[in-house]
Formats: C-alpha cells, structure tokens, sequence
C-alpha cells in the first residue's frame, strides 16, 4: 500500500515506511518470505515500463531496501550463521520426496492441486477448511476467474501486472509445499484473488448500468456471496 501510494504521488516517505513494514513481514509466518521476489519484479516491472522520468527514484528503492536490510538483519545473521532458512521449509519442501518414481506427472498434479483449490477442491485440512471444499463462494470464484482472464490478456499495463505478478508469486509457499492446496500457505494471494474478482464485478457493473441494472447486481451477487459462505461456515464447517 506505500509502495503504491509513494508511487502515484512521488513521496519517499511513503517508500520508506514501505520498507519498514516490508522487513517487520519476514517476523510474521513462513508463506510470507516469497514477498521479498514480488517487490523485486514490482521494482523491475516500474523501472522498464516507464519513461525515465516516471522511474521511482534510485534514492527510494536504495532507502526502501536499506531500512528493509536493517530490519532483517537479525535474521539475516541467524540464517546465515546456522547455514539455514528454516527448518519447516525443508521438512515440507516438495523436492526432492515428489518426484521419487516420476518427475512430470507428479509436478503436473501438483500443479492443477494448487490451481483448483480456489474454485474446484480445497485445503482438505478440517483444521482450515471444510475438508476438500473449494476456497471460494461461487460467486466470488467465477468473478475471479473472469479477472485473471481479462487481466492476461492485458498484463502488461500496471493495473493488471500487479494482481496476477502478487497472486503467482504468492501462490509459491503452497505450490512448493507436499500438500498444493494448503490455505494457509496460501494466505498471501488472497488480496490479489479479491482485487481480480473486483475487476470482474466494476466490468459488469459499467455494462449493467445503462440498463438500470446495476443495483439488482450489487444486491444479488452480495445476497448469494453472504448466503453461501454463511451456510458453508456456519452450518456445515
């Protein structure tokens, strides 16, 4: 969100404090350490899609990183002391235990688990979900697959790049884990699953609206997107 904000209205301050709670993130859960690849492409995204002059400053990305660097130093220093990076991931990294007897029908598999979790079959963990049930309401899952659609196919402009750069990366703690649909691991796309769908519902919207329709829109798909989740939560979890 400072990143963003520093972007569109040119204050180093804002990257700044984006630094700062950048690096406080690395203290929070595992699935968050992918953050640090998706700032990397965000940075190199912005600076060879604009013109110099629009280019964020050399001076915020090297203030955003220092103060991020000073913040993980502890860590940093942990890591590289004990030569390791946490032992949950190499207890639950897929390489090598997936690919013991084959390598590309494993690695597909594991693939379409992590891809369908969100509309198709979910984290079967009772402890996080109703076991097997997709992550998303209907409503929600057939907005967001319309967003990654349209977003594709224009990916290359800011407003597209971002969601569908934050939800690949993001989606890696639970791809490169043994269990593809595992929610939590997966807590990281969930702002970029929201945004995509939102993106599909303000392109209906603006088509609904010439016809008075764009109400009767917002009240359904609210009333099914509350109904669903409501009963799944509440009555059958």
């Amino acid at each position: 969100g400072f990143w963003i904000y520093g972007m569109r209205n040119k204050k180093a301050w804002a990257g700044w404090v984006g630094g700062l709670f950048f690096g406080a993130g690395f203290y929070v859960y595992q699935a968050y350490k992918p953050f640090l690849l998706l700032m990397a492409i965000y940075i190199l995204y912005e600076w060879f899609s604009n013109r110099p002059k629009d280019r964020p400053p050399k001076s915020r990305i090297v203030g955003f990183s220092l103060i991020s660097l000073a913040i993980t130093s502890p860590l940093l220093i942990h890591a590289l002391g004990s030569q390791n990076f946490g032992p949950r991931e190499k207890e639950l990294f897929i390489f090598p235990s997936l690919f013991q007897n084959a390598i590309f029908l494993p690695l597909v598999k594991h693939f379409f688990e992590a891809a369908l979790m969100f509309n198709r079959r979910g984290d079967p963990w009772f402890l996080h979900n109703l076991p097997g049930h997709r992550m998303l309401d209907d409503v929600t899952g057939l907005l967001f697959l319309l967003g990654f659609g349209f977003s594709v196919s224009r990916f290359w402009e800011r407003k597209y790049f971002y969601p569908l750069a934050g939800l690949l990366v993001m989606i890696l703690p639970a791809f490169l884990s043994i269990n593809a649909a595992h929610a939590s691991r997966a807590y990281g796309t969930i702002p970029f699953v929201c945004f995509l769908a939102a993106l599909a519902f303000s392109a209906l919207w603006e088509r609904t609206r010439p016809f008075k329709l764009d109400a009767f829109l917002l009240l359904a798909a609210l009333g099914l997107m509350a109904f669903q989740n409501f009963t799944t939560y509440f009555e059958k979890q």
